[in-house]
């Protein structure tokens, strides 16, 4: 499978599908974890970039690898979110290609260092 890295800083949330929902059990046993989360991104928006794999919606669409939480408050919300991207088949043919590259990802993800597990990110 070839795809590329992307990054688009601003993703309406409404089309990636989700599977995180309220009544997650997850969310019950964290307590006052969600309503924080929603709080924060509320006030400040999502800051930190969700990870999503971009396929054809035959193919299963637009999906979440990390950041279900922050994807589930932005779709109660209609926020928008600025995303990583792992895109197979060009969804998102205006969003920044960034590849690989260690210090675009360190920039995008405000890290300092260059320790990344690239392959998290397909």
């Amino acid at each position: 499978m070839n795809y590329k890295i992307k990054y688009d800083p601003s993703v309406d949330s409404s089309i990636i599908r989700n599977v995180i929902v309220a009544s997650e059990p997850r969310f019950q046993s964290l307590g006052d974890w969600l309503p924080r989360l929603e709080a924060s991104i509320l006030r400040e928006g999502v800051r930190n970039p969700v990870v999503l794999s971009a396929h054809k919606p035959e193919d299963g669409g637009i999906t979440p690898r990390y950041g279900g939480s922050r994807i589930y408050v932005a779709q109660k919300y209609g926020l928008r979110i600025p995303a990583i991207i792992a895109d197979f088949d060009d969804i998102f043919p205006c969003a920044e290609e960034i590849g690989f590259d260690i210090k675009k990802l360190g920039v995008i993800l405000k890290i300092s260092h260059n320790v990344f597990i690239l392959n998290q990110l397909v």
